[in-house]
């Protein structure tokens, strides 16, 4: 193949085909499945159900929302891929021998002039910082719904919307600020991985310095945040182990593992490219450029695994959800006659 702006580097084309493809289809799959059938769903067959009843029928939908707002963050992720090696196949073919230098100067990138580049930057950002930032919201709400049962602020499903829409919005702003900036001053004579990718890069140094340190302190105030409360939530579990048997209890123990899986995969498939950039950044490691160069797009691609994780986690939990909840019924109808 011609050389493009990955480079040839082919393990990062198959890694990012892989992720982007799984990834449009099981989040897609899951905002289907979760619209048609419910990924949690309690029936209440009684209009006068007890408070324990109404408070699962609360958990399960606040969750599905939840879930399906990650999937939305997960599904941008995804199509931020596939538009990047999509224009790395146009590119490749159609300026074959212009992307095999990448230290040119007083050359334009074409790629930068396409509305796509910018579309993709705005992707990036946006997907990867709602990616720790829902977590952080599902996080609060298992912790005042295991701990607080009772609190007047417990999550509802009106007040987790209205949470989520002032997170999308405040993320939107933040992913146009590079966004813009790189409309306006057009930074096109740059053939570096940065620049290919559609990361920010600014004429003004310290702002595009700010804004990934930016990300960095989000990411790992909020990767605390959850860790403290998760610590909390289990020393609260094994303390009242005895009291979390109930049918209620045992949904909010299902959805605390749904949760939990969700914030692993999501942490851990950050933390890599936030740590390459540190140690190449740190002369002590002493790390070529070319080598970081052709590991970045790899750890950048690698940042959306969990568009595929998360899904395959949902699905699973929800049918063996089901199937035992199918299981105890057959169980229990056996008894009676």
């Amino acid at each position: 193949m011609a050389s493009s702006f990955l480079q040839n580097n082919e393990a990062a084309r198959i890694l990012a085909w892989s992720i982007g493809i799984a990834g449009i289809l099981c989040n897609f799959a899951i905002l289907w499945y979760n619209y048609k059938y419910k990924l949690l769903k309690i029936n209440i067959q009684n209009p006068l159900a007890n408070h324990r009843q109404q408070s699962a029928r609360k958990t399960s939908t606040v969750t599905n929302h939840l879930i399906c707002q990650l999937a939305i963050a997960n599904l941008l992720g995804s199509i931020y891929l596939i538009i990047i090696l999509s224009a790395d196949l146009y590119y490749g073919y159609h300026y074959p021998n212009l992307y095999r230098n990448p230290n040119r100067k007083n050359v334009t990138n074409p790629w930068l002039l396409s509305p796509f580049c910018h579309l993709s930057r705005f992707l990036y950002f946006t997907s990867s910082v709602m990616s720790i930032l829902l977590p952080s919201v599902i996080v609060i709400d298992r912790f005042i719904a295991i701990i607080f049962p009772y609190s007047k602020f417990r999550f509802n499903i009106y007040r987790c919307r209205l949470i989520t829409l002032m997170c999308w919005l405040v993320v939107i702003a933040y992913a146009l600020i590079p966004t813009i900036r790189n409309i306006a001053f057009r930074l096109t004579k740059a053939f570096d991985t940065n620049a290919n990718l559609c990361l920010y890069r600014d004429i003004v140094l310290i702002y595009s310095t700010n804004h990934r340190l930016s990300r960095q302190i989000i990411y790992f105030i909020l990767t605390g945040m959850i860790a403290i409360l998760y610590v909390i939530i289990f020393i609260y579990i094994k303390f009242k182990g005895r009291n979390m048997q109930s049918r209620t209890n045992r949904l909010e123990r299902k959805v605390l593992i749904i949760m939990i899986i969700i914030t692993i995969s999501n942490i851990c498939t950050l933390f890599p490219a936030f740590f390459a950039r540190a140690v190449f950044r740190n002369p002590a490691f002493n790390i070529p450029r070319q080598t970081f160069q052709r590991a970045l797009p790899i750890l950048i691609f690698a940042s959306f695994a969990s568009g595929v994780i998360n899904p395959i986690a949902y699905f699973i939990l929800s049918v063996l959800g089901k199937c035992n909840a199918n299981l105890l019924a057959c169980c229990k109808a056996q008894k009676t006659l």
